[in-house]
């Protein structure tokens, strides 16, 4: 069980080492976000964190948690 985020996604692309970090989360059967919204963060790591979802769509499943209202 690998615990990532999008903060070490930008630093593992910036140390590059962001292939191996990649290829360690996707390895994974089941991708769990949770708190999602709850940190912000920026553009780059908003791309990042597209490109983990994109190449798991159809490949594992997906768990998002909010924390946020249900009326926001």
């Amino acid at each position: 069980m690998r615990f990532c985020q999008t903060a070490q996604l930008v630093c593992a692309k910036r140390e590059g080492t962001l292939d191996r970090v990649f290829a360690d989360i996707l390895k994974a059967r089941l991708l769990i976000l949770d708190e999602f919204g709850y940190v912000p963060f920026d553009v780059d790591g908003a791309r990042l964190l597209f490109q983990v979802i994109s190449e798991s769509y159809e490949r594992r499943s997906i768990i998002f948690t909010i924390n946020i209202e249900f009326s926001r």
